[in-house]
């Protein structure tokens, strides 16, 4: 079953990408990059999954740039191995 379908899994996912989006730094300079965590299957039984989603970031960014509203957009990947405990595990260090 893949990850889109896992409905468990799917829930696992959206819940580690909304805390890993999550900034909780203190005051933010306008120079400052936006980090987007994104903890995807790079290894393992969905890296087919993984590998596409990371193209299709790359894509997009080639296509539209990497900036908003002047500011830099950094994606921190992840690999959690399709595993959803290194997924918990990945994004409490992600959020920290």
């Amino acid at each position: 079953m893949n990850t889109l379908t896992n409905p468990k899994r799917r829930n696992t996912m959206l819940a580690a990408l909304a805390l890993a989006g999550t900034i909780a730094a203190g005051p933010v300079l306008a120079a400052d990059p936006i980090k987007v965590g994104l903890i995807l299957p790079l290894s393992g039984p969905f890296t087919s999954t993984g590998k596409q989603i990371e193209t299709a970031i790359k894509v997009f960014q080639e296509q539209h740039g990497d900036t908003v509203a002047g500011r830099k957009v950094e994606i921190v990947l992840k690999d959690d191995g399709g595993s959803a405990e290194v997924t918990k595990r990945l994004a409490q260090e992600l959020v920290v």
